[in-house]
């Protein structure tokens, strides 16, 4: 299983993993999360399977289909698969949302991609 942590405003407020299968699945952290990310992720509800999770990844991708290709082949993912390449670029999402490593998983170094 695969596990990024999900920030807001630079405070860690859920913990989003992938399973084997590539599924999803995303849950606050209750005691630092005071807004919810999304309004079809409530706080105190969850955790959110992938059926609400998946929609809410994919919005924070580019929207364009070719980006999200160069995207992949820079990186060496799937650019069908939203963790792996917000594993590698979700520090740099647009707004006040961020996804990174988790404690003790590994680091991948951010990348220009054109």
């Amino acid at each position: 299983m695969n596990t990024l942590a999900v920030l807001l405003d630079g405070d860690q407020v859920a913990t989003l993993e992938q399973t084997r299968g590539g599924q999803h699945e995303l849950a606050y952290d209750n005691r630092a999360a005071r807004t919810p990310l999304s309004l079809s992720m409530p706080l105190g509800a969850g955790p959110f399977r992938h059926r609400v999770v998946d929609p809410y990844l994919e919005g924070l991708l580019p929207e364009r289909e070719s980006t999200r290709e160069a995207m992949g082949r820079s990186f060496g993912v799937s650019p069908r698969n939203p963790f792996a390449l917000l594993q590698r670029m979700g520090l740099d999402c647009a707004g006040a949302v961020q996804l990174c490593a988790a404690a003790g998983a590994p680091v991948h170094n951010l990348e220009t991609v054109q």
